[in-house]
């Protein structure tokens, strides 16, 4: 089984203790509705095959043993946005969606783990900033194995009676009126918009190119604003035709990003990632137990460069440079929802990918999220280094290009990376010296994470 009602149990009460960063470090939060709740009336029509996915909403519910029910939706707006809600809308966020022609594998019986199947669909979701949020099966209109919640399905409801109005509006434009915090536009994901310049004015907006069409609620009154992309600015021209020139608003560059998991929590992997962005904040992200939970903070690097210090809550933590591997590290306290641990953080590149030796399992190549790659014998270190690079645009199986700087000519060349179309992407690595030979590969299931 996926889980078992004494497991859901236990981790809808994670729900409550989970990822507090302890007495040291105050609790990461995660976005709360305090008075929209997600639809709560039974499902009684599931989507036919050919149901369009924009069609109803995607709905999982379930009761862990001594709760009530939990009421977990995803809404497909035509437009390109998806809006997901989890835990009678105690988190909730927006994205952006696409369906492709992609095989996936997933769990075809929810009563057996050991039951696989391959998609010819999928639904890739993305979060607001680009970043990858889940690339999830989609069958005969039931969405599978998402695994912000515990790998659960969701499958096609048409006739929930949801509306948009029932969704949190989320911003996913936002202008601003010079430096004005408090003066600003803002497009919701859902269709509508707050304006904050002068009065407040609410309603909904429309898109036709670079221009947005702003209805005002309970009025005839519309205004438009024109977005200059390149220039990052818009022209605001009000209901009586006077104009003005807004900012676009945009999230700051992420300048350091720290990484660090443990398999040592009490309820299996937690993965931790502190973006440090160009405006000072501090962006952290844990994921554990089928969970995600996000807290924002503060980040400076000292005048002489040697150290970071990460503010989290009302706690600082310095990270101190390592000169040989020009990396900053420091370990984070935190609780895994029944003892404090401590998760080491590093701004070392992250393992996006790994290549293991078929032959020999100790050969691996780690491919790392700067677009950098590693061959390595464990134990023994790096034999060479490269770059590596994914194009998904080509079909449903990614095209790998990959140089390495030592192959078997000693030339820096590039490495074929071919394809069984069953199950992997391997190729065969030759060291310089002839006296290595390893065919490394990596599963299509990796590509699932």
């Amino acid at each position: 089984m996926k889980h078992t009602p004494k497991l859901y149990a236990l981790l809808a009460a994670l729900l409550v203790l989970l990822l507090a960063v302890t007495a040291c470090a105050p609790a990461p939060t995660t976005t709360t509705a305090p008075t929209t709740t997600a639809p709560t009336t039974e499902p009684t029509t599931t989507a036919p095959a050919e149901a369009g996915i924009t069609n109803g909403i995607f709905e999982c519910r379930f009761t862990p043993e001594g709760y009530g029910e939990f009421v977990n939706y995803i809404h497909f707006y035509p437009n390109g946005i998806f809006y997901i809600s989890l835990y009678n809308a105690g988190q909730f966020q927006a994205g952006y969606y696409e369906v492709k022609d992609m095989a996936v594998e997933y769990n075809s019986d929810p009563e057996d783990n050991t039951k696989k199947a391959t998609s010819e669909q999928a639904v890739v979701l993305t979060n607001l900033d680009g970043s990858d949020y889940a690339t999830l099966a989609y069958v005969d209109g039931v969405i599978y194995d998402l695994p912000q919640l515990y790998t659960l399905d969701f499958a096609q409801v048409l006739d929930s009676g949801h509306t948009s109005a029932d969704e949190n509006g989320i911003a996913i434009i936002e202008f601003m009126l010079g430096d004005d915090e408090y003066s600003l536009v803002r497009l919701m994901h859902n269709g509508t918009f707050q304006d904050t310049i002068g009065e407040m004015i609410e309603g909904t907006w429309e898109q036709a190119g670079n221009v947005y069409t702003l209805s005002i609620a309970d009025s005839t009154g519309k205004y438009t604003v024109t977005l200059d992309e390149a220039a990052g600015t818009a022209e605001y021209k009000a209901v009586d035709g006077t104009t003005q020139t807004l900012n676009l608003v945009r999230e700051a560059e992420t300048l350091l990003t720290f990484w660090g998991s443990t398999d040592k929590a009490t309820y299996g992997l937690m993965e931790i990632e502190i973006a440090c962005l160009a405006d000072g904040k501090a962006k952290m992200l844990v994921k554990y137990a089928g969970v995600e939970n996000k807290q924002e903070g503060t980040w400076v690097l000292a005048d002489d460069k040697m150290k970071v210090t990460v503010k989290l809550g009302d706690v600082e933590y310095e990270a101190p440079l390592d000169v040989a591997s020009r990396t900053f590290s420091f370990e984070l306290p935190i609780s895994d929802g029944a003892a404090e641990i401590k998760v080491p953080l590093t701004t070392a590149s992250k393992v996006v990918y790994t290549f293991t030796g078929e032959a020999n399992d100790k050969v691996i190549m780690e491919c790392y999220g700067d677009g950098t790659c590693a061959v390595i014998y464990v134990g023994m270190g790096t034999i060479t280094t490269g770059t590596w690079v994914m194009d998904t645009s080509a079909g449903p199986l990614p095209v790998w290009t990959v140089k390495l700087g030592e192959t078997f000519d000693g030339k820096d060349v590039e490495v074929k990376v071919e394809t069984d179309y069953a199950s992997k992407f391997y190729f065969v690595f030759k060291n310089s010296s002839g006296q290595l030979e390893e065919t490394l590969a990596l599963p299509f299931t990796a590509l699932q994470k």
